[in-house]
């Protein structure tokens, strides 16, 4: 069996990992308890920002942590069993601001870029859909990190 080895991957690979849009796990912190939770994801190369649309029912806990401008991170990371047997593994790690966009100030390019994110198939929510507080998010990168795993 091939010893493995994590390596970094470059900017034009973690751009093409990110593609337009994708999901992963946003984590947030407050009073030094972190909170982690599935989010979908738009992303725009020519800046290298992050749209993010948060939903929020009554008894949100997300709610305790978003606390706009707040420092976040986004991991978005595969696993894909190669033809040999071996599991190919990629992560991109991005730290940086969350910051909400009031939907009065949102552009056309904004909503574009937003656009991309995926849309759950399901529903997450126990309440209604009218029901759900909805804001639109942007990560601002301080950071970008991408790992993957090679065989030697």
């Amino acid at each position: 069996m091939a010893d493995v080895r994590s390596v970094s991957l470059t900017t034009t690979e973690i751009e093409a990992f990110l593609g337009d849009g994708g999901t992963g796990v946003l984590s947030l912190a407050r009073d030094d308890v972190p909170y982690s939770f599935p989010v979908s994801y738009g992303f725009a190369t020519d800046d290298g920002e992050f749209y993010l649309r948060l939903g929020y029912d009554d008894d949100s806990t997300k709610a305790e942590y978003v606390d706009e401008p707040c420092s976040a991170q986004l991991v978005v990371y595969e696993e894909r069993a190669g033809d040999d047997g071996s599991l190919d593994i990629k992560s991109v790690v991005v730290s940086g601001e969350l910051v909400r966009i009031p939907k009065d100030e949102l552009t056309p390019t904004d909503v574009a870029r937003l656009g991309k994110a995926r849309t759950p198939e399901f529903e997450v929510w126990e309440q209604a859909k009218e029901d759900i507080e909805f804001t639109v998010n942007k990560l601002v990168p301080e950071s970008v990190t991408g790992r993957r795993n090679v065989s030697e």
